[in-house]
Protein backbone atom coordinates (compact mmCIF):
# COMPACT_ATOMS: atom_id res chain seq x y z
CA UNK A 1 0.00 0.00 0.00
CA UNK A 2 2.79 2.42 0.86
CA UNK A 3 4.43 1.85 -2.53
CA UNK A 4 1.15 2.51 -4.35
CA UNK A 5 0.53 5.63 -2.28
CA UNK A 6 4.06 6.90 -3.01
CA UNK A 7 3.57 6.18 -6.71
CA UNK A 8 0.24 8.03 -6.73
CA UNK A 9 1.84 11.02 -4.95
CA UNK A 10 4.69 11.04 -7.44
CA UNK A 11 2.26 10.95 -10.38
CA UNK A 12 0.20 13.78 -8.87
CA UNK A 13 3.33 15.89 -8.34
CA UNK A 14 4.51 15.28 -11.90
CA UNK A 15 1.11 16.24 -13.32
CA UNK A 16 1.03 19.44 -11.24
CA UNK A 17 4.55 20.36 -12.34
CA UNK A 18 3.79 19.69 -15.99
CA UNK A 19 0.48 21.54 -16.09
CA UNK A 20 1.79 24.58 -14.24
CA UNK A 21 5.13 24.88 -16.02
CA UNK A 22 5.58 28.26 -17.72
CA UNK A 23 7.22 26.58 -20.72
CA UNK A 24 5.85 24.04 -23.16
CA UNK A 25 6.22 20.45 -22.03
CA UNK A 26 5.34 17.19 -23.73
CA UNK A 27 5.68 13.46 -23.38
CA UNK A 28 6.22 11.65 -26.68
CA UNK A 29 6.22 7.98 -27.59
CA UNK A 30 9.29 6.34 -29.20
CA UNK A 31 7.87 7.17 -32.66
CA UNK A 32 8.05 10.91 -31.75
CA UNK A 33 4.26 11.26 -31.43
CA UNK A 34 2.79 13.56 -28.79
CA UNK A 35 1.14 11.66 -25.96
CA UNK A 36 0.68 14.42 -23.41
CA UNK A 37 1.07 18.21 -23.73
CA UNK A 38 0.67 20.99 -21.21
CA UNK A 39 -1.26 24.23 -21.62
CA UNK A 40 1.87 26.28 -22.29
CA UNK A 41 2.76 24.10 -25.29
CA UNK A 42 -0.82 24.18 -26.50
CA UNK A 43 -0.75 27.99 -26.44
CA UNK A 44 2.70 28.12 -28.04
CA UNK A 45 1.55 26.01 -30.98
CA UNK A 46 -1.93 27.56 -31.15
CA UNK A 47 -3.85 24.29 -30.84
CA UNK A 48 -5.94 22.53 -28.23
CA UNK A 49 -4.12 19.75 -26.35
CA UNK A 50 -6.49 17.09 -27.72
CA UNK A 51 -5.73 18.25 -31.29
CA UNK A 52 -2.01 17.81 -30.66
CA UNK A 53 -2.14 14.34 -29.09
CA UNK A 54 -1.08 11.61 -31.49
CA UNK A 55 0.63 14.03 -33.89
CA UNK A 56 4.24 13.65 -34.98
CA UNK A 57 6.05 16.64 -33.47
CA UNK A 58 8.26 16.90 -36.56
CA UNK A 59 5.16 17.53 -38.68
CA UNK A 60 4.68 20.79 -36.74
CA UNK A 61 8.26 21.87 -37.44
CA UNK A 62 9.24 24.45 -39.99
CA UNK A 63 10.14 22.43 -43.13
CA UNK A 64 13.76 23.66 -43.07
CA UNK A 65 14.22 22.40 -39.48
CA UNK A 66 12.74 18.91 -39.79
CA UNK A 67 15.93 17.14 -40.85
CA UNK A 68 17.95 18.45 -37.89
CA UNK A 69 15.19 17.47 -35.48
CA UNK A 70 14.87 13.96 -36.91
CA UNK A 71 18.66 13.49 -36.85
CA UNK A 72 18.79 14.49 -33.17
CA UNK A 73 15.94 12.09 -32.32
CA UNK A 74 17.73 9.30 -34.20
CA UNK A 75 20.91 9.94 -32.17
CA UNK A 76 18.90 9.47 -28.97
CA UNK A 77 17.20 6.31 -30.18
CA UNK A 78 20.49 4.80 -31.36
CA UNK A 79 22.16 5.54 -28.03
CA UNK A 80 24.67 8.01 -29.49
CA UNK A 81 23.36 10.72 -27.14
CA UNK A 82 21.34 10.91 -23.95
CA UNK A 83 19.74 14.31 -24.61
CA UNK A 84 19.73 17.12 -27.15
CA UNK A 85 19.04 20.82 -27.42
CA UNK A 86 18.06 22.57 -30.65
CA UNK A 87 17.06 26.12 -31.48
CA UNK A 88 14.44 25.68 -34.18
CA UNK A 89 11.15 26.85 -35.61
CA UNK A 90 7.64 25.46 -35.38
CA UNK A 91 4.62 26.54 -37.36
CA UNK A 92 1.53 27.38 -35.37
CA UNK A 93 -1.88 26.32 -36.62
CA UNK A 94 -2.50 29.96 -37.68
CA UNK A 95 0.59 29.81 -39.94
CA UNK A 96 2.76 32.00 -37.70
CA UNK A 97 6.33 30.81 -37.10
CA UNK A 98 7.67 30.59 -33.55
CA UNK A 99 11.29 30.06 -32.55
CA UNK A 100 11.92 27.69 -29.64
CA UNK A 101 14.73 26.07 -27.76
CA UNK A 102 13.82 22.38 -27.74
CA UNK A 103 15.35 20.29 -24.93
CA UNK A 104 14.74 16.54 -25.08
CA UNK A 105 15.72 13.55 -22.98
CA UNK A 106 14.83 9.91 -23.67
CA UNK A 107 13.61 7.76 -20.79
CA UNK A 108 14.38 4.09 -21.26
CA UNK A 109 12.92 0.95 -19.67
CA UNK A 110 15.02 -1.18 -17.32
CA UNK A 111 16.09 -3.33 -20.27
CA UNK A 112 17.21 -0.26 -22.25
CA UNK A 113 14.29 0.04 -24.69
CA UNK A 114 13.10 3.53 -25.64
CA UNK A 115 10.00 4.34 -23.58
CA UNK A 116 9.21 8.06 -23.50
CA UNK A 117 10.71 11.31 -24.73
CA UNK A 118 10.38 14.21 -22.31
CA UNK A 119 10.47 17.51 -24.22
CA UNK A 120 10.57 21.11 -23.10
CA UNK A 121 9.96 23.92 -25.58
CA UNK A 122 10.91 27.44 -24.56
CA UNK A 123 9.62 30.29 -26.76
CA UNK A 124 12.53 32.49 -27.89
CA UNK A 125 10.73 34.21 -30.77
CA UNK A 126 10.93 37.71 -29.30
CA UNK A 127 14.60 37.41 -28.41
CA UNK A 128 15.36 36.04 -31.87
CA UNK A 129 13.53 38.92 -33.59
CA UNK A 130 15.31 41.52 -31.44
CA UNK A 131 18.64 39.92 -32.29
CA UNK A 132 17.86 40.05 -36.01
CA UNK A 133 16.85 43.71 -35.74
CA UNK A 134 19.98 44.66 -33.82
CA UNK A 135 22.51 42.72 -35.92
CA UNK A 136 22.85 45.37 -38.66
CA UNK A 137 23.50 48.04 -36.03
CA UNK A 138 26.69 46.27 -35.03
CA UNK A 139 28.19 46.78 -38.49
CA UNK A 140 26.64 50.06 -39.67
CA UNK A 141 26.77 53.68 -38.56
CA UNK A 142 23.52 54.64 -36.81
CA UNK A 143 23.19 57.98 -38.65
CA UNK A 144 24.52 57.37 -42.15
CA UNK A 145 23.90 53.61 -42.32
CA UNK A 146 27.30 53.25 -43.98
CA UNK A 147 29.59 50.37 -43.06
CA UNK A 148 31.35 51.09 -39.79
CA UNK A 149 34.84 50.20 -38.65
CA UNK A 150 33.79 46.77 -37.33
CA UNK A 151 32.39 45.74 -40.72
CA UNK A 152 35.44 47.06 -42.58
CA UNK A 153 37.79 45.14 -40.27
CA UNK A 154 35.71 41.99 -40.70
CA UNK A 155 35.90 42.29 -44.51
CA UNK A 156 39.64 42.90 -44.33
CA UNK A 157 40.12 39.78 -42.18
CA UNK A 158 38.11 37.69 -44.65
CA UNK A 159 40.22 38.98 -47.54
CA UNK A 160 43.43 38.18 -45.63
CA UNK A 161 42.21 34.66 -44.94
CA UNK A 162 41.13 34.14 -48.59
CA UNK A 163 43.28 36.22 -50.94
CA UNK A 164 42.28 36.24 -54.61
CA UNK A 165 44.24 34.34 -57.28
CA UNK A 166 46.71 37.16 -57.83
CA UNK A 167 47.82 36.84 -54.23
CA UNK A 168 46.61 40.31 -53.33
CA UNK A 169 45.02 40.92 -49.94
Amino acid sequence: RQIRAALARSEKQFQAAMENAPIGMALLDPRWRLEQVNNALSQLLGAEPRALRGRDLSALSHPEDRAAERAAVHRLLSGEAERFTLEKRYQRTDGQTVWVVLDVVLVRTEDGAAETFVAQLRDVTEARMQSELLAPRATHDAYTWLANRAQKEEKLERRRANPDVTGRV
